[in-house]
């Protein structure tokens, strides 16, 4: 099968085998939310508007949410149209269109525009316009790409698909036209949200980067400006790569985004940013020039960290993640649990498997070398978001004559709270 370019059209594979993992939110979708039947077939056909539509219907529908009287009619949408009322409220909402304006009902649909519409759903507004505003300490900006907000926010709330390897050549950037088999899967995730998530995502309202030299900026804008680029196995570029013999759409491995930041992308390659980065994978980049190595504690931006199942005791060959560092807590990494490059918080994110840290000769010197394991992750805090999950876990796990003693005894003692949020996969 020929791979399309990044940005083409997916027509007309709409029945490759590589869809098929969306055949069960399609049909929770046609059981429980009002999607037709025959939304279960071809499921690599492009998204329309209309498909949208019913999505976002069936989220609002799902959080309690109630179409207003005096629904204005869009002026394509005939009145015996089977999508008039989902239209007709999606309207309203001037999330996608506005009320009684042509809507464009078979316009095709991008990942970027459903992923926008989802998010705003979801009541994200400010966390979307906080990320779009992403600056340094010092308040200077730091260029994103297009649809940068919602595309942090979809990863974090697990709302894109990973393709297993044979399937990767389905993967598209997030400009490129939308299968419906992705939309099913977005907008089935979207209804089931847990709350606690949601509370979680509230960190992003008030991101802001460390402040950065020249180097460090330089490498994290080519890693930034990779956002919402689909997790390739093996992949180190934005554009169609030839991987394992087989074309394939752009995007990256976890140290495949690091050798894109550091030696491949222009300004950093000019400037032999990543000289002394020879190893390609996670793995070998973690145990190479041990003199750079760094407790993550003392993470600035540019400097990459490690994971592995053991933590800062993983033995070689152990490491099996990177990400590189943006500084206070925030990192950018490309992973298949995420579905591709995004931003998100170090802690909180696999926590027992954060090893060490590593600072490239460019980033600046390493001013204490760790000579072997680094100190631990300091302790989680327990944030706001973390809280309010704790809260949404006892309400859930407890009868009401038990919640109050509950929620006094581990607001009592954080460090027993977050280990109860931990133990129970919630952080």
């Amino acid at each position: 099968m020929v791979t399309p370019a990044v940005g083409a059209s997916l027509n007309p594979a709409i029945n490759d085998p590589g869809y098929a993992w969306a055949l069960a939110p399609v049909k929770d979708l046609v059981a429980h939310h009002g999607w037709p039947a025959g939304d279960t077939t071809n499921l690599g056909r492009i998204t329309t508007r209309r498909e949208l539509a019913r999505g976002l219907v069936a989220i609002m529908s799902a959080r309690g949410m109630s179409a207003p009287a005096g629904l204005a009619r869009p002026s394509d949408i005939a009145p015996g149209d089977p999508d008039l009322a989902a239209i007709s409220w999606v309207s309203s909402t001037r999330i996608l269109g506005a009320p009684g304006v042509a809507f464009g009902p078979e316009a095709q649909v991008s990942a970027r525009t459903a992923e926008l519409s989802v998010v705003r759903i979801l009541g994200l507004g400010t966390e979307l316009a906080a990320l779009s505003g992403l600056h340094t300490q010092n308040g200077t900006r730091v260029s994103v790409p297009s649809g940068f907000g919602q595309e942090v926010l979809a990863a974090e709330l697990g709302l894109g698909h990973e393709y297993p390897v044979k399937y990767e050549y389905l993967a598209t950037s997030p400009g490129a036209p939308m299968p419906v088999a992705e939309l099913a899967g977005m907008i089935d995730t979207a209804i089931s949200v847990p709350s606690w998530k949601l509370a979680a995502s509230s960190q992003f309202s008030s991101i802001v980067l460390a402040n950065m030299s020249a180097n460090q900026r330089t490498v994290i804008q080519a890693a930034i400006l990779e956002v919402g680029m689909p997790y390739v196995w093996g992949g180190t570029s934005p554009g169609v790569q030839n991987l394992w013999g087989a074309p394939t759409a752009g995007g990256f491995d976890c140290s495949g985004l690091v050798w894109w930041a550091y030696k491949l992308s222009n300004g950093s390659a000019a400037l032999g940013l990543g000289n002394d980065l020879r190893g390609r994978t996670a793995d070998q980049m973690a145990w190479e020039n041990p003199s750079e190595r760094i407790p993550v504690a003392n993470l600035r931006p540019g400097d990459l960290v490690f994971f592995g199942d053991k933590g800062p005791k993983s033995p070689r060959g152990a490491i099996s993640h990177t990400a590189i560092s943006l500084g206070n807590g925030w990192i950018v990494q490309s992973t298949g649990s995420r579905a591709g490059v995004s931003v998100t918080h170090l802690g909180g994110y696999w926590d027992s498997g954060v090893a060490w840290g590593r600072r490239p000769a460019a980033m600046g010197q390493v001013s204490v070398v760790v000579a072997h394991h680094p100190t631990a992750t300091p302790p989680a805090q327990m944030t706001r978001a973390r809280w309010v999950a704790l809260k949404h876990f006892i309400h859930t796990h407890y009868s009401s004559a038990l919640w109050g003693r509950v929620w006094a005894k581990f607001t009592s003692h954080p460090a027993k709270a977050y280990a109860v949020l931990k133990a129970h996969r919630l952080v």
